[in-house]
C-alpha cells in the first residue's frame, strides 16, 4: 500500500490533453470489462436466490432485469467533437469489445466442458464428436474470431479514411454475429447439460455467460443519441427555404405540426437530391443516417434536449425517416427548464392526440426529466417540485390514454443535479412512476463511485432493484393538499429569490466568473465537451456539470473558511476561525479582519479540497513565515494555480493581476497577536501589493 501511494504521489495525475469522445467511450467500455462484466452475473445470482426463496422459483433463463446504455460518443448536445463519424466508430468499438469479452468467456467454457454425456439434439449438431460441448463451443469460438477480424478491418479502414468507419449495412456484415447466433449454441449446451443430469454444471459459468448475453447483447451497451432541438429546427428551416415553402423556424406551432404530419403521412421523399445543406445541417443528417444503418438493438433512444413542443418530437421522426431509418427508434423529449417541465403534459397530450404518432409509438412512450438544467434555471427546490408535478401529470395522462410511460431520469451525483441516496430517491418518486421500470443516468465521477468496482456495482444494482420492488409493491404516499400548498409557496419564493440573484443582478455573472474557478475548470482537460454550450453568455449557457462543480466549491467559501469580516465603518462584524485545519503549518494566524465588501484569498476552505490543500501547503510553507506579531510575506509564484485555488483573490485583483508568469503577486500584512483570537476587537488591515504597484484593501464601492 505504501508503494502504491508513493507511485500516486509522485505521478502526474492531471491530463495534458483533452480526451476525445472516442477516448471517453473506451473508458466506459473499460468499466464494463473490469466491473460490470463480473458484477452482472453475481447480482443476478443473488436476485435469483432471493426470488427462489420468496416465490418458489428462480429467474427465467431469458430474464434481463438490467441493461446498460451509454451516450459517450452519442451525446452531441453542445459538443461539436461528437460527429457522425465518431458515433459510427464508437458503435464498432463497442461491438469489438463485446466480441472480445465473449471470446474469452467461450475459451474458458471450452476448458471446462469436457463431458461426453449429451442429449440427442446436441449430438445431432455435432455428429461423431466425443466431446460434443467442446465441438459446439469451438465453432462458436471460430465465429467470434471471424467477427473480431471483420470489426478490426473496418476500424482500421475507418482510421485510414479519417474516421469514416462506414455503417453496419456495408458488405461483409455476415461475418458479424447477431445475438441470436450467439445464444443458439450456448442454449443448446445448457439444455443438454440439464437433460443429462448435469444441472449444477449448466448453472455455473455457462449460465453466467447466457445472462451476460441477455444483458449486454452483441453491442456491449446500447448507444443513446442526443441533440438540441434547435439543430433540428435549423435543418428544417434550411430545407423549407430551399423548397420555397417559407422559413420553418418562423412558423408557429400549428403550422409546424401540420407540415410535419403531412410529410410523415406522405410516401414521397422530402430531401431533394441536389440540395446542399450547411455543415451543421449535414451533420444532423449524417448522424441520422448512422442511426438508420444500425440494427434496432444497437441504439437506445434519440433524446431531444430543450424539447418545448410536440413539433420537436415530430421533426426528429421526419428527419430519421428521410435518413432511411426503418426501425422504430424511440424518440424521447427532454424537458429541462422550469417552463418546459410545467408544459410537459400539454406537449405529450398534443402528441398523443395525433393519429400518426399514436400509431407509431405502439402504446409506449419515453420522456426524459432534466435535473441539472432545471436546477440551474430555477434553483434546487423549485426544480424538484416541478419535476415531481410533471411526472405526476404525465403518469395520469398516459394512464388515461392507455400508454405505457417510461420516465428517464437525467440525474447527476450532487444535489444540484438531482443526486441523492438511490433507495430514498426512488421511493420519493410519484406513485406509479416505476411500474414500467427505471431508466436513470450515472454520470462522471458517479460511474466510478457506484459502478467502478464489481462489489460496488452489485450493491448499486441491488439498491435500485429493491427500491423498484418496494415502490411497486407498497404504493408511496400521495401528497396531501396542504403539503402541495406549502411546497408551491416554497417553490415560488425560492425561485423568485434565486432568479433575483442569478438573472436580475447585473453584477452576478462577472462575480460568478471571478469568485469561482469556473474559467479554470473550463480550461482543464477534463472531458471532450466544452464547458459552455455556446461561447460567452451567462449562466444559462454554462454546462450544468460545471455550474454544479463551481457552486459546490463556492458553497464552503464563507462559513467554513477563516475570515473575520467587518463593514467599512466597523459597525457589523462576523468572526470565523482562519485556517484552523492548517494550524500545523509554519504560521499561527489566529483571526484576520477585512472590510465586508472586500473579498480576500483566505476565504476559500482548502481543507476540504485535497488538491488545492496540497498546492496551498507548498506555497504557504515556502513563502509564509510568521510568529506572533511578525510580518507575513507571501509570494504566489504560480498565478494560474493561485487563481484556481484562491478564486476570490482573482476577483479582488482583476484589474492588477500579474501580467506574466515572471511577476509575483505578494500579500503582505501583520498577523494579529493571540489577543485578537475570537472575542477580541482588534482588527488588522492587510493591503495587497502587486509587481507593478500597490493596491489598497479598500471596499469595492471605493
Amino acid at each position: 500500500l505504501r508503494e502504491l501511494l508513493t507511485q500516486v504521489w509522485f505521478g502526474d495525475e492531471f491530463r495534458a490533453e483533452r480526451p476525445t469522445p472516442v477516448d471517453e467511450a473506451k473508458w466506459g467500455f473499460a468499466v464494463v470489462e473490469d466491473s460490470l462484466w463480473h458484477a452482472v452475473p453475481e447480482f443476478l445470482r443473488r436476485l435469483d436466490a432471493a426470488r427462489r426463496k420468496a416465490c418458489g422459483e428462480g429467474l427465467p433463463l431469458d430474464a434481463a432485469p438490467v441493461r446498460f446504455l451509454s451516450w459517450m460518443g452519442g451525446d452531441r448536445d453542445g459538443n461539436p467533437n461528437v460527429t457522425a463519424a465518431v458515433t459510427a466508430e464508437v458503435l464498432l468499438l463497442g461491438r469489438w469489445q463485446a466480441a472480445d469479452l465473449y471470446l474469452r468467456a467461450v475459451e474458458e467454457l471450452i476448458e471446462e466442458l469436457s463431458m461426453t454425456g449429451a442429449d440427442e439434439a446436441l449430438r445431432a449438431r455435432n455428429p461423431g464428436a466425443n466431446e460434443p460441448y467442446r465441438g459446439e463451443l469451438r465453432r462458436l469460438r471460430q465465429r467470434l474470431r471471424q467477427a473480431l477480424g471483420a470489426l478490426e478491418a473496418r476500424l482500421d479502414a475507418g482510421a485510414g479514411k479519417g474516421g469514416e468507419t462506414g455503417s453496419e449495412g456495408e458488405p461483409g456484415d455476415g461475418a458479424l454475429l447477431t445475438e441470436g447466433e450467439l445464444l443458439e449454441p450456448l442454449l443448446a449446451c445448457h439444455r443438454s447439460l440439464c437433460a443429462s443430469g448435469m444441472t449444477i454444471v449448466a448453472e455455473g459459468k455457462l449460465l453466467d455467460l447466457l445472462r451476460r448475453v441477455r444483458c449486454f447483447g452483441v453491442h456491449l451497451v446500447r448507444l443513446d443519441l442526443r441533440q438540441d432541438s434547435a439543430r433540428h429546427t435549423g435543418l428544417l428551416s434550411e430545407l423549407t427555404r430551399y423548397l420555397g415553402l417559407g422559413d420553418y423556424a418562423e412558423w408557429d406551432e400549428n403550422a409546424r405540426r401540420a407540415f410535419l404530419l403531412t410529410e410523415l403521412a406522405s410516401r414521397r421523399p422530402l430531401l431533394p437530391p441536389d440540395w446542399e445543406p450547411s455543415a451543421e445541417a449535414a451533420e444532423v443528417l449524417a448522424t441520422c443516417r448512422v442511426a438508420a444503418a444500425q440494427p434496432p438493438e444497437a441504439l437506445g433512444a434519440y433524446v431531444i434536449s430543450m424539447a418545448r413542443d410536440a413539433s420537436d418530437v415530430l421533426a426528429v421522426h421526419l428527419i430519421l425517416r428521410e435518413a432511411g431509418c426503418r426501425h422504430p427508434l424511440p424518440v424521447a423529449p427532454l424537458f429541462e427548464t422550469l417552463d418546459d417541465l410545467d408544459r410537459a403534459p400539454q406537449v405529450v397530450e398534443a402528441l398523443l392526440a395525433e393519429p400518426w404518432y399514436r400509431g407509431h409509438c405502439d402504446g409506449r412512450l419515453m420522456v426524459m426529466i432534466g435535473y441539472s438544467d432545471s436546477a440551474k434555471d430555477a434553483g434546487v427546490l423549485a426544480a424538484s417540485w416541478a419535476q415531481y408535478r410533471a411526472q405526476e401529470a404525465l403518469l395520469a395522462l398516459c394512464e388515461r390514454q392507455g400508454i405505457a410511460l417510461t420516465l428517464f431520469h437525467g440525474r447527476g451525483g450532487t444535489i444540484g443535479r438531482g443526486g441523492a441516496p438511490a433507495f430514498d430517491a426512488l421511493l420519493s418518486q410519484p406513485p406509479g412512476s416505476l411500474e414500467n421500470g427505471l431508466r436513470v443516468t450515472e454520470q462522471g465521477e458517479m460511474i466510478r463511485v457506484k459502478l467502478g468496482l464489481a462489489p460496488l456495482a452489485v450493491r448499486t444494482l441491488a439498491l435500485y432493484t429493491s427500491a423498484i420492488c418496494r415502490a411497486n409493491l407498497v404504493t408511496p404516499p400521495t401528497p396531501e393538499p396542504a403539503w402541495r400548498e406549502v411546497m408551491g409557496r416554497l417553490a415560488e419564493d425560492s425561485c423568485r429569490r434565486y432568479r433575483a440573484v442569478v438573472r436580475d443582478d447585473p453584477d452576478f455573472v462577472a462575480y460568478f466568473r471571478h469568485a469561482t474557478p469556473e474559467q479554470e475548470l473550463g480550461s482543464l482537460p477534463l472531458g471532450s465537451r466544452p464547458a459552455r454550450r455556446a461561447g460567452g453568455g451567462g449562466i444559462e449557457t454554462l454546462r450544468a456539470m460545471y455550474a454544479d462543480v463551481v457552486a459546490t466549491s463556492r458553497s464552503t467559501t464563507f462559513r467554513d473558511a477563516g475570515v473575520t469580516t467587518a463593514s467599512p465603518d466597523g459597525s457589523k462584524r462576523e468572526r470565523f476561525t482562519v485556517l484552523t485545519p492548517m494550524s500545523h503549518a509554519t504560521t499561527n494566524t489566529g483571526t484576520l479582519s477585512f472590510p465586508r465588501s472586500m473579498v480576500f484569498v483566505f476565504s476559500y476552505d482548502l481543507s476540504k479540497k485535497k488538491h488545492a490543500c496540497f498546492a496551498f501547503c507548498r506555497v504557504f510553507n515556502a513563502c509564509a513565515t510568521s510568529r506572533r506579531g511578525d510580518t507575513v510575506g507571501m509570494s504566489i509564484r504560480f498565478y494560474t494555480l493561485a487563481a484556481a485555488c484562491f478564486p476570490m483573490c482573482k476577483y479582488s485583483l482583476r484589474e492588477t493581476r500579474a501580467r506574466s508568469a515572471g511577476e509575483r503577486l505578494r500579500l503582505v500584512g501583520r498577523v494579529p497577536s493571540k489577543s485578537s483570537i475570537p472575542g477580541s476587537t482588534r482588527e488588522q488591515t492587510l493591503p495587497f501589493f502587486c509587481a507593478n504597484g500597490t493596491v489598497a484593501a479598500v471596499p469595492r464601492s471605493q
